[in-house]
């Protein structure tokens, strides 16, 4: 449950971000953002993992929770700077979602394959279609 908990506040907190120009609470932000690394290491710790629990999915969920720790940190030291930087601009903003598009992207499948809804998911070929629209069993 304060996976749940913390995993909302943080899906709202995105969307908050996402609609301003600033970041909003960092310093609240930054201890949610690594509150679960604490509630995964209690879990493991005390075995109260599920037996069908897979590692690889809380492995890169860590690795997503630390790189967003490790950017609200440098925004909190760049903000604590007299002298920062301008925000990037347009083509460097674009450059960064551009390639950071493909590694979001090879981090999460296999993490959502090893769940247990991926590894029951149909692999990929071996659905059973017909062509049969208008009910002739073609």
């Amino acid at each position: 449950m304060p996976l749940a908990v913390l995993g909302l506040a943080e899906s709202a907190w995105g969307v908050v971000t996402f609609a301003r120009d600033s970041v909003p609470v960092p310093r609240v932000a930054l201890g949610v953002a690594l509150a679960p690394l604490g509630v995964w290491a209690g879990m493991l710790a005390a075995s109260t993992a599920p037996n069908t629990f897979s590692l690889l999915p809380l492995a890169i969920a860590m690795v997503f929770e630390v790189f967003l720790a490790i950017v609200l940190a440098r925004h909190l030291r760049r903000r604590a700077d007299a002298a920062a930087p301008a925000a990037p601009g347009v083509t460097r903003y674009l450059l960064g979602v551009i390639a950071g598009g493909p590694v979001v992207a090879a981090l999460t499948t296999p993490a959502l394959a090893a769940t247990r809804a991926g590894l029951a998911a149909q692999p990929h070929g071996t659905y059973q279609t017909t062509n049969d629209l208008f009910g002739h069993g073609h």
